[in-house]
This record gives structure tokens, sequence and C-alpha cells, in this order.
């Protein structure tokens, strides 16, 4: 609030982007999906992903908070006409990116294989997410601001897309495959409210500012782990060894 009063008494009239997320959709209680053999997916209607018609149903303290300050973006913009753009993102992960259990879980799993660490999967591990390179998310903060005219006021799914989802299960099989080694894996209760499926709908954003990912997801964490293999000793005195 205080950040869009500030434009709004602004004479230079500057243009404010807010990183919302995808849990500002909630659990998609209405979106069917089939389990398949490692992952959910959904049905035929939602085949594109969810794209940014869909309700904001938050259901999480986090998802909540989110959600505010993406709605006060948007109305900001309708009633005072400041220069804004939300886009709710999906997972981003990157170089120099710290993963815990409870954020940024490629880098945690990646993180946890070097380190020779055990994992917690919460639920079956066939949930699904479309994770986006950092470098892609910074071109469309760039692309959405350059092309103000158009994306004012506006609000955007961005995330890998379709071609760019993983479930956890899926990308424990990758990373033992790169590494040539095994991860730790015990399973626990399911998280209240994680979405067993989400990705995003980017052709909005691929509309109006021309922007989609250009890494692709396997090459994205490959970059994400031969980082972290090479900066192993840092991680080690952050969180220990086994």
């Amino acid at each position: 609030m205080n950040l869009l009063e500030v434009a709004r008494k602004s004479k230079v009239d500057p243009t404010l982007q807010y990183c919302s997320t995808n849990k500002v959709y909630g659990k998609l209680r209405e979106v069917q999906l089939e389990e398949k053999t490692s992952r959910y997916e959904y049905s035929d209607a939602y085949r594109d992903g969810i794209d940014e018609l869909q309700p904001l149903d938050p259901c999480t303290p986090y998802g909540c908070s989110k959600a505010v300050g993406d709605i006060y973006f948007r109305e900001y913009a309708e009633n005072y006409g400041i220069k804004t753009i939300v886009f709710r993102m999906s997972c981003i992960y990157g170089v120099q990116q710290y993963g815990t259990e409870d954020q940024a879980w490629i880098s945690h799993f990646i993180t946890s294989l070097i380190l020779s660490r055990p994992i917690t999967i919460y639920g079956d591990g066939k949930q699904v997410r479309d994770i986006l390179y950092i470098d892609d998310l910074c071109l469309g903060l760039e692309l959405a601001a350059n092309n103000i005219e158009k994306t004012k006021g506006g609000f955007y799914n961005i995330g890998g897309g379709p071609q760019n989802t993983w479930s956890l299960l899926e990308l424990i099989e990758f990373l033992e495959k790169i590494a040539e080694k095994k991860i730790s894996v015990k399973y626990g209760s399911w998280r209240p409210a994680d979405q067993k499926v989400y990705y995003s709908n980017i052709n909005k954003a691929k509309k109006d500012f021309d922007w989609q990912p250009r890494i692709d997801k396997q090459t994205g964490v490959r970059l994400l782990y031969d980082w972290t293999l090479k900066n192993k000793t840092l991680f080690e005195n952050l969180y220990g060894t086994n």
C-alpha cells in the first residue's frame, strides 16, 4: 500500500511489477485430474495449463497474502491509472538458489542429492509443477515493462508452461541419472492445500509481449546441478553433511 500510494502521488509515472504466485488459485477444486504412473495430469480441458480466467481462491496464508497484493496492484491500475503489472509465477529456479524443504524444491532436491542427505516427499510424489529458469523470468519482466502500453493493469501466469513440467518422482529420476547415484527418499502425509497439479497457460504473455521460455527443463536443471556441485563446499558449510 505504501509503495502504491507513493506511485500514485509521484510525478514520474513509474511502472510497478508485482511478483505474485500460482497459489492465489488455491486447490483448483473443480479442475479434473487423471492419475498416471509417475504423475497427475490435467484433463483435456486444461491441457494448455491454468489461464488467467481462473478465479482467485487462495487457501493458505501465503496464497492470501499474495492475492491481496495482486488485487491492490490491479485496482490501483484501474482506479488511478498506475502502470502496474502482475506476474503470477510458478516454480522459479536457477543458479545461486539455496533451496530448503519449504521453498525452492528443485534446488533442495539437488543439494540433498549432492550432500547425500535424505529428502521427504509429502504425498505420493506424483505432484506436478511447471518450472521456469531465472533468466527467462528476468527476460519476461523486461519485455513486459518495455511493452507497458499493452501490459499496464495486466496480470499474467508466468511459468515454464506445459512443455516444462515435472513431477517430484520424475525430477528425482532425472537427477539420479545425471549424478549416477540414488537419492534417499522417505514419505510423509500430504501437506494441507497442496495442489496435485499446477502448470501455467502462458499464451497471454506470448500474445501481449512476445515472451516464452527459452531454457528447457533438462538444460536448466543441469545448469543448477553443475553450479551446486561446483560450490559443494559452500552448501556443506550452510547445511552440514551427513
